[in-house]
Formats: structure tokens, C-alpha cells, sequence
């Protein structure tokens, strides 16, 4: 019988394992596998497509905040994270605590799981990763750090489509 990381390591032969353990695996969790059969994915950034994500090539890449040039929507977004943290106002999976637990690791200058991003003609999209940006946002807006160095996997494809956005307030 195939274990869940088999299944998806056959779907995504592509996907270092680090992308797999601390991003799928755990949607996994919640809703199962697999995107091809599984309408529970909808709403997950799979942009209607495993094929496109079977062509996706990765890079874990350093990334300075500072030139972190995210699309519009994720610039919007991660700004509203940001704003509701500071109004104390907890959206769906407690982002407030997420934010928090984050901004606690930052100063004690502790690592931070790697932010994955798509790369798109307009900027990064995040596929996983918005309360630790809105955290190290609100860490460099506070002065806990000036310009964080942000531990990344970028992925590119030449079958990009458009946006992938889903409501990082979901997850």
C-alpha cells in the first residue's frame, strides 16, 4: 500500500521533499489526497492543473525582504495581515497567533520554515507562507530587524497561467 508521501512524491516528482513535508503534507492531513481526484483542492493553489505543477522547477533562494516584489493581490493581502494583527483581530486559522509565534522566533533569531513562492510575470505569488512575511512585515516595521534574509523555494514554470490567489486569510 502507498503511504501519503509516496502518492504525492508519484503525483510531484518535482517537489523537494521539504516543499512536500512542510507544505502539502499537512493540507494533506486535513483534506487528503490527491488534487486530480479531490474536490476539497479547489480552494488550494493548484491552478486547476497537477500538470502544472508537475512542470514547476524549484530554487530555495535567499531572499532580502526588501526585494521581495510580491503581486499586488499578495502585496494587498499581506498589508491586511498586517492591519489586523495590529487591531487585534484573529481571521481564520489564528492568524494573530500564527503572526505572534512568528514574530517571536524572529527575535529570538531563530529560523523560520522557507516561505514558498511562484514566481509570475508580476511579481511572487505565496503559495505557503503569508503569517511568517506578515511577521517579519511587522518584525522590520517595529525595528526587530532591519532586512530580513527570507529562506525561500521559488518556483517557476514556462506553463504559468495566471495568478493561482486563493485568500491567504484561509491558510
Amino acid at each position: 500500500m502507498i503511504n501519503i508521501l509516496q502518492a504525492i512524491t508519484n503525483d510531484l516528482p518535482n517537489f523537494p521533499e521539504q516543499i512536500i513535508q512542510n507544505w502539502l503534507l499537512p493540507i494533506t492531513k486535513e483534506i487528503g489526497w490527491s488534487p486530480k481526484h479531490n474536490e476539497n483542492w479547489y480552494n488550494i493553489p493548484m491552478n486547476g492543473s497537477i500538470d502544472y505543477w508537475r512542470s514547476m522547477v524549484w530554487e530555495k533562494q535567499i531572499i532580502e525582504f526588501n526585494n521581495l516584489r510580491l503581486t499586488n493581490i499578495y502585496h494587498v493581502e499581506i498589508n491586511e495581515m498586517a492591519n489586523n494583527y495590529y487591531k487585534g483581530i484573529d481571521s481564520v486559522y489564528n492568524s494573530c497567533k500564527r503572526i505572534k509565534y512568528s514574530i517571536n522566533l524572529i527575535k529570538n533569531k531563530k529560523l523560520l520554515k522557507p516561505i514558498i513562492l511562484i514566481s509570475s510575470n508580476n511579481g511572487y505569488e505565496i503559495a505557503d507562507g503569508n503569517h511568517r512575511i506578515t511577521a517579519y512585515k511587522i518584525s522590520r516595521d517595529k525595528n526587530i530587524i532591519n532586512n530580513p534574509k527570507l529562506e525561500t523555494w521559488v518556483g517557476t514554470t514556462d506553463a504559468y497561467s495566471g495568478t493561482f490567489y486563493w485568500s491567504t486569510n484561509g491558510r
